[in-house]
């Protein structure tokens, strides 16, 4: 394994360890002081935040009662499930009280 630069996964994969889940135990890497772990997704897409302008305009207008979820999927340009992906992720984002 390089010390700096990358390293292509492919031609490693089957001397890494497995992740059954996310409460799987930390690895130990001996003499390694830093490491840091990168993916890329070749599909262009990106990672979904609460603070994302148009979650917190779906969740706004989803709890304001005003609009229908359909008229709110219409004015946004989302699917339905896209609308309750984005209540979903900024509900999780609102504090509880």
């Amino acid at each position: 394994m390089p010390l700096f630069g990358e390293l292509e996964l492919g031609t490693v994969t089957g001397a890494l360890p497995e992740l059954r889940d996310l409460d799987t135990e930390a690895w130990e890497l001996p003499k390694a002081e830093i490491l840091q772990l990168a993916c890329e997704i070749d599909d262009g897409s990106r990672a979904l935040l609460p603070r994302d302008p148009k979650v917190q305009l779906a969740y706004t207008m989803y709890v304001d009662h005003r609009w229908t979820v359909d008229e709110l999927c219409a004015t946004l340009h989302i699917s339905r499930a896209t609308c309750y992906r984005y209540v979903a992720l900024a509900r999780r984002a609102v504090p509880e009280g």
